[in-house]
């Protein structure tokens, strides 16, 4: 486990002073808040092993005030000038990611925004802003700061200088991120139930007041989406409960007889308020078991002199099994103190911590993953790639194939278990990417390399095409419903009987494909290539293997984005429906190159153009689907000829003609859309043009 303290450094003197913003120190106020936080810090968590600082004189003077507290050696704080300077949240991110792997707990010292958007961004728990003094504690549950990432972490505590603290106790969370009944603690060895019993004893007589026990099963979706809105959902017979991750605090729950299934979609739950939030934040996704935990809890009630009970004591045996039968076991005793015995439990509380108990303030679910080694947000398929301009075009193509075959790795299991839809649009996006990037990013690989690649990859989406059409359809069944009258709603229902039959079929003529040898084979093949070194051979038969990715990059665009401006000055002349599914490729080829190189240029201008170019796809995109629809729907039709089917016929072609309808309006809106785009990427507004390469 990694700990991580962000402190933004205290009260400075007026930003209204003829003095560079760089060089304001402390005021009055600050040196004597720096005190009291650092008093604070230095009670509630573990000691840093070291302590690094913005080189700006009120971070370091603050991070000087801690170090006196902590008797840690000034001369050690290490300053950097980039934690003044940058507020991007990838330097601190960056400069943790580096630390040494023999430190486990560092302290950093910088400003806002960057203080509070880290923050934000390493613990999902974490929402309060952080005014100046502001020291927050978290936790990753990694072994090695390279491991820290977005998402990762775990809030544990929070304090600013104006928060009255309202427990006394030195191990308590200090703000409001968590407001704990108990306190509780990790015993730092193997715990005999019976010896600590007796060992107390000397102090308190005991009383055992109740003996509990619990089966609970976790659920989150493949992607963490309950996580990443710091929630948890749990299965206890007979309910389903929606928790905060942070204090466990209940949100909704469903009585059920039993669950749906091993897997749970929000369509499979009864109307109410559990159905209604979980659609909102998980939408088509499938809740899926991480682990099952069970748990024996036994209370005990210590009495003083006069056998008053002056503090419970939770004694708590876990057991945490994943889905392939693992299990780690866990024990916490947890002090619940109780109003008017504040100096009991300061007592019980050092005696704990006298005897190699560890405070510990994680939520039990986290303390499971990392038991575990579930990994929270181990999975996007979206590329977030961070190239060195330098890097040669090769080296960076390697890369991002690389990631675009694990996202397509990691989908496989989902779509063989029919999961949910999104693994198999997953695995096609991230094929889709991986064949566009070779054919855009040219000549990095010797020809045969290239054609091969790219005719594997076309194999792949070729077998998935007729499996994700029907998805789609059925995906949309509310939405067809929706268009039609409602006398004629009912009509509709056989169509869909006869998508999922076809649907099946389909997915049955998948599964023996991804099952199959010849695929199996394809993949190895592409994942033994792109982890071998690059030959020194290879600028002879790739003429752009050596090159900067930059300018290869730079060029691509250039011309991507000049086809797509110019296509659609012809489209707004005059309208053609091939020309807009031409526009249409051209745009997802540029934005493909975008999602790739986009870090090479400057921000947040590529942001800009990616933002346009999204709204001018989904105008695009939802004429195409228009077209197919109509395709589609038009072969259904022929299907429903039987003069027992004419309704679900005239249902159909109803359909086709409200399609035919949202096909002219997506015309009417291209001509904005496409005009704030191209306002974007003309002239001297192309990021990738303002690059001296």
């Amino acid at each position: 486990m990694k700990t991580l303290y962000i402190v933004r450094h205290a009260k400075a003197v007026s930003r209204h002073l003829p003095i560079p913003d760089i060089e304001r120190t402390l005021s009055e106020r600050g040196q004597r808040d720096a005190h009291v936080m650092a008093e604070s810090a230095y009670a509630h968590g573990p000691v840093p092993e070291l302590m690094l600082s913005s080189s700006a004189p009120r971070a370091f003077e603050t991070a000087r005030v801690f170090a006196q507290v902590y008797q840690y050696p000034v001369d050690r704080i290490r300053t950097y000038t980039n934690l003044y300077h940058d507020t991007d949240t990838d330097t601190l991110l960056q400069l943790v990611q580096r630390l040494d792997d023999a430190v486990s707990t560092a302290m950093v010292f910088g400003h806002n925004p960057l203080c509070s958007d880290s923050a934000h961004g390493l613990a999902p728990t974490f929402r309060h802003a952080m005014p100046a003094g502001a020291v927050v504690c978290i936790q990753f549950y990694v072994s090695s700061w390279a491991e820290v990432a977005p998402g990762r972490g775990v809030a544990m505590w929070f304090h600013d200088p104006k928060h009255k603290l309202s427990n006394p106790m030195p191990v308590a969370p200090i703000h409001a991120l968590q407001t704990p009944i108990m306190l509780s603690f990790q015993p730092a060895s193997s715990f005999d139930a019976e010896r600590f019993a007796n060992d107390l004893q000397a102090f308190y007589p005991i009383r055992t007041e109740s003996k509990t026990h619990r089966q609970v099963t976790y659920f989150d979706t493949f992607d963490w989406r309950l996580y990443n809105q710091s929630l948890t959902l749990q299965w206890e017979t007979p309910h389903l409960r929606l928790h905060a991750l942070s204090d466990n605090c209940q949100h909704d729950c469903q009585a059920l007889s039993s669950l749906p299934k091993a897997s749970i979609r929000a369509s499979d739950l009864p109307a109410g308020a559990l159905h209604q939030r979980l659609e909102r934040v998980i939408d088509i996704r499938a809740l899926l078991p991480l682990f099952d935990c069970t748990s024996q809890y036994a209370t005990w009630r210590l009495l003083n002199s006069n056998d008053k009970t002056v503090i419970r004591l939770v004694i708590e045996h876990h057991t945490f099994t994943n889905a392939q039968g693992s299990s780690c076991p866990l024990t916490r005793v947890c002090l619940k103190p109780l109003k008017g015995y504040a100096q009991d439990a300061e007592h019980v509380q050092q005696w704990l911590l006298a005897r190699g108990f560890i405070p510990s303030h994680a939520p039990l679910y986290a303390l499971a993953l990392a038991a575990l080694a579930i990994t929270p947000n181990h999975y996007t398929a979206k590329p977030q790639f961070q190239l060195a301009p330098d890097m040669p075009a090769e080296a960076a193509m390697r890369s991002m194939l690389r990631f675009l075959f694990r996202v397509m790795r990691q989908n496989e299991a989902g779509i063989l278990n029919d999961l949910d839809t999104e693994f198999l649009h997953d695995f096609r996006v991230a094929s889709r990417r991986a064949r566009s990037a070779v054919g855009q990013i040219k000549g990095v690989f010797d020809q045969p390399t290239t054609l091969r690649l790219k005719q594997d990859l076309a194999s792949l989406g070729t077998m998935t095409n007729r499996l994700r059409d029907l998805d789609v359809y059925l995906l949309r069944q509310a939405d067809y419903r929706a268009k039609l009258p409602a006398d004629d709603r009912a009509a509709i229902e056989p169509l869909f009987d006869l998508l999922k039959r076809d649907r099946k079929q389909a997915l049955h003529r998948l599964k023996r494909k991804l099952q199959a040898k010849a695929y199996a084979e394809l993949m190895t093949r592409w994942e033994t290539f792109l982890s071998a070194e690059p030959a020194e051979s290879a600028a002879e038969t790739a003429p752009n293997a050596a090159r900067s990715i930059r300018k290869i990059a730079q060029k691509r665009l250039v011309k991507l984005s000049g086809r797509v401006v110019k296509t659609g000055h012809l489209l707004l002349a005059n309208e053609d429906d091939e020309r807009f599914h031409e526009l249409r490729i051209d745009c997802k080829k540029l934005r493909y190159v975008l999602e790739f190189t986009g870090s090479l240029f400057p921000q947040p201008e590529v942001a800009t153009v990616i933002r346009h170019l999204r709204k001018l796809q989904d105008v695009l995109g939802n004429f195409h689907d228009g077209c197919v629809q109509q395709e589609t729907l038009t072969t259904y039709a022929e299907q429903f000829q039987a003069a027992e089917a004419q309704a679900t016929q005239q249902a159909i072609g109803q359909l086709i003609d409200v399609l035919e309808q949202e096909k002219q309006a997506c015309k009417a809106a291209f001509a904005k859309r496409f005009n704030a785009f191209a306002a974007s990427v003309e002239g001297k507004n192309q990021p990738w043009k303002r690059i001296k390469t």
